[in-house]
């Protein structure tokens, strides 16, 4: 999963040598940029997998932070109304209010 939001790049493979040894790893790539789509959020919002709501609030933070490095955003990723709506589809899903609880630490 990548977080990154340069959409040319799209890794898929590693691969590397050094004294005579070699490795070559292919693996699936996924990126958030590609998710945060009107089309693709209702697929994440139906999902059993909580995964899925690790994904929104990433990029429901990542929407509030500023374009400039350094620049204030008035207010945290972990304080808002996105990480609210995650803590209910948590427990929704059937995890216990004191599993929730310490994501607004």
């Amino acid at each position: 999963m990548l977080a990154d939001t340069d959409p040319r790049f799209r890794p898929e493979h590693y691969s590397d040598d050094l004294w005579g040894c070699s490795i070559n790893f292919r693996f699936p790539m996924v990126k958030l940029i590609d998710w945060d789509t009107p089309e693709a959020w209702p697929a994440l919002e139906a999902s059993n997998n909580p995964f899925a709501l690790v994904v929104m609030a990433q990029i429901r933070c990542r929407r509030r932070r500023p374009a400039v490095p350094g620049a204030p955003t008035g207010r945290g990723c972990g304080t808002s109304v996105g990480a609210t709506s995650v803590a209910l589809s948590l427990l929704r899903l059937g995890f216990r209010a004191t599993e929730v609880a310490p994501m607004g630490d």
